[in-house]
């Protein structure tokens, strides 16, 4: 029993550090979904200048995954995030919530909270109608802005 844990321990951590055969576990997943929120706040705050440093923590984090860049459906909101496998397991962490605006410029949720309140308020009338395009896309732009609206809990649809 000692001569095998003496192989296989030093073999499991080998295969850790080379990123063989790890698992992304539901803690990191959400370590992972924290660190980008943070930094689609701080992107929002600093702008395209600031986006690099705002960024840096979930990078180095996110390193090791080998993970893509993809997004999800749209309608009315959809989500830009990264994406990698493990094994049979797919996983997902959302880096921006992006508002399906009438007028430019795209507006950029960060938060699963944010993005609830800008789908309820599309949802809360017609796609077709108007003025409810324009109520949804003035909470998200006041969302953007620090005003404060209405607020819903729950996830959104598209996560």
């Amino acid at each position: 029993m000692i001569a095998k844990i003496g192989l296989t321990l030093p073999f499991a951590v080998l295969m850790s550090s080379c990123g063989i055969n790890t698992r992304t576990s539901d803690s990191e997943i959400a370590a992972l979904t924290a660190k980008a929120e943070r930094a689609c706040l701080c992107e929002r705050r600093g702008g395209a200048k600031g986006k690099p440093a705002c960024w840096a923590s979930f990078e180095k984090a996110i390193a090791g995954k080998k993970a893509s860049e993809s997004d999800t459906a749209r309608d009315p909101i959809w989500t830009t995030g990264r994406s990698w496998s493990e094994g049979d397991d797919n996983k997902w962490v959302t880096t921006y919530y992006h508002a399906a605006v009438s007028k430019p410029p795209e507006v950029i949720l960060c938060t699963p909270g944010e993005a609830k309140t800008f789908e309820d308020a599309m949802m809360a009338g017609s796609l077709d109608d108007p003025e409810t395009i324009r109520r949804a896309d003035k909470i998200a732009r006041d969302l953007v802005a620090g005003r404060s609206v209405a607020a819903t809990s729950g996830k959104p649809l598209c996560s």
